[in-house]
C-alpha cells in the first residue's frame, strides 16, 4: 500500500513539475519574442486568452455538434501522398463548396459576447463556386477565365459574397476592361483547405472549365495539421489513427477542468500538428506539381501569400519563375499604406473584435494599427479583404493580362 501511495504521490509530484515548467518556460518565451505572432501585442493576447483554446475545442469536437457547414471541424487533409490517385480521388469528394446554398452564418473566430456584426452571407453556385451566378461552362471568345483555387482568404472567411477579394478583383478588372474583355473570376475556396485539396481539384476539373489563369492562395493552414479528418460512412474518421490512449488525453483536456493546464496545450499541440520539416516539405512539394501542371497545360498561375502566413516568404520566392508564367505576389503590401480615416471611422463605429476584448482606438493605434484590417485575431475583414482585391487588380492592371 506505502509503495502504491508512493506511486502516486511521485506521479503527482513529477506532472506539478512539468506544469510549473510548461508555464514558465511559455511566459519567459513570450516576454521575449519579438511582434504580435510570438509575442505580447494584441494578437497574441487575444490567441492566448482564448481564441487558441477556442480553436482547439471546436475542432475536436464531433462533426454533428457544429452549427453550420462553415465552422469546425473541417475536412482537412495534410499535404502528403500526392501521387496516389486514389487517395486524390477520395480528398475530391471534399473540395468544393454545397452546391447552390444561400446562408447566413457567425464568425467561430470572434469571442461571441456581442452578437452585432458577427454574421456573414455564403451564396454557391450549381459548381459549388462561392458566389450566386451560375456561370455556363461555355466560354465566350471576349472572357478572360480566372479561377481561384485556395483556403481561408480565397473563400472571404466572415464576409459577404461581394465582399471578399475575388469580388472585388473581378469588379475592378472589369470596370478596367469595359468594353474590351470580360473577366470572370470562379471562386474556388474553401476554408482549412490545403494545397493538396487545390491540386486535386486542379487535375480533376480545371481543364473543363477552359481557365486562361489560376490563382494559387494556398499555405494559410498547412503547418497547423496533423492528420487527416474527413466525415465517411456518417462518420468522423481519422486517416492516420490516434492510438487509445491519445483519444483519452485529448478528451479529458477538452471536455473537462484540465483544459486550463499547459500539460493539456502541450499535448493537443503535440498530437493534432505535423512537424514543421515535414509540412513545409509537402507544401513545397504541392507547388512543383503546381508548376509542372501549368508548364504541361500552358496555363499561367499567379500564386499568393498573405500577411499572417507562417510559411516564410523566401519559400514563396522560390517558387517565381516569370518565364514560365509562374508569378508571385506577397499581398502584405496592400496593407502597407496606413489606414485611411474613412477606414478607422467604418472600423470603430461599430461593435468589433478589438473593441470585444476591451481595445479602445487610441490604444491600438499606437500599438500596430493595421489590426483594423483583421475581422477577428486572425482573419481579414471587408477592409482587409477590399485592400488585398484592390492591390491585385493592379497588378494584373499592369500585367494588361498578357502572360
Amino acid at each position: 500500500m506505502k509503495n502504491i501511495l508512493k506511486l502516486i504521490l511521485a506521479t503527482v509530484l513529477t506532472l506539478v513539475i512539468c506544469e510549473v515548467s510548461l508555464r514558465l518556460v511559455d511566459h519567459y518565451a513570450r516576454k521575449s519574442a519579438p511582434g504580435n505572432e510570438k509575442g505580447e501585442g494584441i494578437q497574441s493576447q487575444a490567441m492566448k486568452s482564448f481564441l487558441q483554446d477556442k480553436i482547439n475545442r471546436l475542432w475536436v469536437r464531433g462533426r454533428d455538434a457544429r452549427h453550420h457547414f462553415f465552422e469546425p471541424p473541417f475536412d482537412v487533409f495534410v499535404n502528403k501522398d500526392f501521387h496516389n490517385q486514389s487517395r486524390l480521388d477520395f480528398i475530391h469528394n471534399y473540395v468544393s463548396l454545397p452546391k447552390n446554398i444561400n446562408t447566413t452564418v457567425e464568425n467561430f473566430l470572434r469571442l461571441n459576447d456581442q452578437k452585432q456584426n458577427e454574421t456573414f452571407t455564403v451564396t454557391s453556385n450549381n459548381l459549388g463556386f462561392r458566389g450566386s451566378r451560375n456561370i455556363p461552362i461555355e466560354k465566350k471568345a471576349d472572357t478572360f477565365r480566372i479561377v481561384l483555387l485556395g483556403s481561408y482568404p480565397a473563400f472571404g472567411h466572415a464576409v459577404n459574397d461581394d465582399e471578399t477579394y475575388a469580388s472585388i478583383l473581378e469588379n475592378s478588372l472589369n470596370q478596367h476592361f469595359k468594353g474590351k474583355k470580360n473577366i470572370e473570376i470562379w471562386n474556388g475556396g474553401k476554408q482549412g483547405a490545403t494545397s493538396i485539396m487545390g491540386y486535386s481539384r486542379l487535375k480533376k476539373d480545371a481543364l473543363s472549365l477552359r481557365p486562361d489563369l489560376i490563382i494559387w492562395d494556398f499555405g494559410w493552414i498547412e503547418l497547423y495539421l496533423g492528420r487527416d479528418m474527413v466525415k465517411q460512412d456518417g462518420k468522423r474518421v481519422e486517416l492516420k489513427n490516434l492510438n487509445w490512449f491519445e483519444r483519452q488525453v485529448i478528451r479529458k483536456c477538452v471536455n473537462t477542468i484540465l483544459e486550463p493546464l499547459a500539460l493539456c496545450k502541450f499535448s493537443l499541440n503535440k498530437m493534432t500538428k505535423v512537424s514543421y520539416s515535414d509540412a513545409i516539405d509537402g507544401w513545397k512539394e504541392s507547388m512543383t506539381l503546381l508548376r509542372e501542371w501549368a508548364k504541361e497545360n500552358k496555363i499561367p498561375v499567379v500564386f499568393l501569400r498573405h500577411r499572417g502566413v507562417t510559411i516564410p516568404n523566401q519559400e514563396y520566392t522560390a517558387f517565381d519563375a516569370p518565364k514560365e508564367r509562374m508569378y508571385f505576389v506577397d499581398t502584405s503590401a496592400s496593407l502597407d499604406p496606413a489606414p485611411t480615416t474613412e477606414e478607422k471611422n467604418l472600423f470603430w463605429g461599430k461593435v468589433n473584435w478589438l473593441s470585444e476584448l476591451h481595445h479602445t482606438r487610441e490604444e491600438v493605434e499606437k500599438s500596430d494599427e493595421k489590426l483594423i484590417f483583421l475581422g477577428d485575431a486572425i482573419q481579414y475583414n471587408k477592409l482587409g479583404y477590399k485592400r488585398i482585391g484592390l492591390y491585385l487588380a493592379d497588378w494584373f492592371i499592369k500585367k494588361d493580362l498578357q502572360f
